[in-house]
């Protein structure tokens, strides 16, 4: 049996992908939602006190992103990625600058976005971003 950690993680990994974890909010209350079965996934403990902050996410990237060689860097935590989408687009961008390889960056997502970011081409802003994929 795996031992989760006590402290949330923004940053996890799973196989090759790594995953950000912004936020834990979300607009929907799933019954078979994993966050309502279990604190996190592997040994990393998803339950954000707080949402952290931009600088927070890119100082933790930092960490880690040079650790290995990612298949994907992936936005999907205990929350709607969208919920964030300035902080999302920011941290992408920065991916973007500072990376220096390709790599595939995926959103994870309710398909929410559109709703949650009233008047705003989400798709458009995404993509102009750098975000390659959505799941």
């Amino acid at each position: 049996m795996t031992t989760v950690r006590a402290e949330p993680s923004i940053i996890y990994w799973l196989g090759n992908n790594l995953y950000l974890n912004i936020t834990n909010k979300c607009p929907n209350n799933c019954y078979f939602c994993i966050r309502n079965f279990r604190k996190g996934i592997g040994d990393f403990n998803l339950e954000l006190k707080r949402e952290p902050s931009t600088e927070e996410i890119i100082a933790n990237l930092h960490k880690f992103i040079n650790k290995r060689e990612w298949n994907e860097i992936v936005f999907c935590g205990f929350g709607e990625p969208t919920e964030r989408l300035d902080c999302l687009l920011m941290v992408t961008r920065w991916i973007r600058k500072y990376y220096g390889k390709p790599i595939t960056i995926r959103v994870d997502t309710n398909g929410q976005g559109r709703l949650l970011n009233k008047q705003r081409d989400i798709i458009k802003e995404l993509k102009s971003a750098g975000v390659t994929k959505l799941a």
